[in-house]
């Protein structure tokens, strides 16, 4: 990436707790920053990071949990994706930057484009830093997905057009607000779970779990919208979150759960009439965080994720359940995973802190 100006601030700090959990202490006060910093934001060694590159949501999740210790870290992640933001909205969903040129995949992931706000959120609530919001980042040009295209690596370059930091979350939030017929975000070729790459390859599959965190994006986006003086913004930014809200209330649940997603032709996905995925993790924490109206509503989801994605006896916390397996609709490359692992009703640990988060926030 290109070099950023320095904000002014303090610089790198650390941080000790003292719990009765030793091995919690050491987690947080040793091993979690080295880790987060050597081995994701420098080393870039996660798995499935192609040969050392960087990765859009990835990063940026990263800068954000390293943001206690080190704010200039999030500050250069977010000024690096920027650029790699094409002028329609949507990003490189991963790319090397080479020595000679950027090379990276352009795809049709529709959550990757909205971790750019959300951290550039976080970063100005934890640091007071404004400044950030005014600097001017060049996106990137390319060829175009060609319609029914869902990915394609290629060589980018650098646009002559510029726009601030500011004005690169507004696209983004732009972009992913693509509703399909239920009022909630269209999946693309994957969200949060890249697993689910078939769930919407014909356009019209829609994510439960994208329109709440979308609903989060612009309810944390409104205030800074409002701060500068863009009222109008702000208020379609209010907007948006209580229409997301009232669709994903009206269309979404399921009777003890939110649902997940749906297919292009309009199956739910996440139901209890579903015979694979039945319940999944990620809506039924993310309820909380969007703010859903029906508190009771929130609560029996809550109750139904601990009942039935805690598994006590193997100490792990479900992604979902039960496993892709022989179900007539194709989910996408989730299904290829053996049954139990990884993002095929498997722990991913990312989604089981958040059920954390969420059960605390409760």
């Amino acid at each position: 990436g290109r070099p950023l100006p320095p904000s002014g601030g303090s610089g790198r700090r650390s941080i000790s707790i003292s719990t009765p959990s030793e091995p919690l202490d050491r987690f947080i006060n040793t091993f979690a920053p080295h880790q987060i910093l050597a081995g994701r934001l420098w080393g870039r060694c996660a798995f499935y990071q192609c040969s050392g590159a960087y990765g859009f949501r990835d990063q940026l999740q990263d800068a954000g949990a390293y943001q206690l210790l080190d704010p200039e870290i999030a500050r250069e992640q977010i000024a690096r994706c920027c650029a790699v933001q094409f002028p329609e909205g949507d990003v490189l969903h991963w790319w090397h930057a080479l020595p000679s040129e950027t090379r990276g995949v352009r795809t049709r992931f529709s959550d990757d484009l909205l971790w750019l706000p959300y951290t550039v959120c976080g970063y100005v609530e934890a640091t007071g830093d404004r400044e950030l919001l005014d600097l001017e980042i060049a996106f990137c040009e390319g060829e175009p997905l060609a319609e029914g295209e869902q990915e394609r690596y290629q060589a980018v370059r650098q646009s002559e057009e510029k726009a601030t930091v500011f004005e690169h979350c507004v696209r983004a939030i732009e972009k992913a607000s693509n509703f399909g017929d239920k009022g909630i975000p269209k999946i693309g070729c994957g969200d949060w779970n890249d697993g689910f790459s078939g769930v919407g390859a014909g356009g019209q599959g829609q994510s439960v779990w994208l329109g709440m965190f979308l609903a989060v994006v612009c309810g944390r986006f409104a205030p800074l919208c409002a701060e500068r003086g863009d009222s109008f913004r702000a208020e379609l930014m209010k907007g948006t979150t209580a229409l997301l809200r009232q669709n994903l209330d009206k269309s979404c649940w399921d009777g003890n759960w939110y649902l997940r997603a749906f297919y292009d032709d309009g199956t739910p996905l996440g139901s209890h009439k579903s015979e694979e995925c039945r319940i999944d993790l990620l809506s039924q924490s993310f309820a909380v965080f969007a703010g859903m109206p029906d508190a009771s509503r929130v609560q029996t989801a809550l109750d139904s994720a601990l009942d039935r994605l805690v598994d006590h006896e193997g100490r792990i916390v479900k992604l979902f359940t039960p496993p892709f397996d022989r179900s007539d609709h194709n989910p996408g490359y989730i299904k290829a995973y053996p049954t139990g692992i990884r993002e095929n009703g498997g722990q991913y640990t990312h989604a089981a802190i958040w059920l954390a988060l969420a059960l605390l926030e409760a």
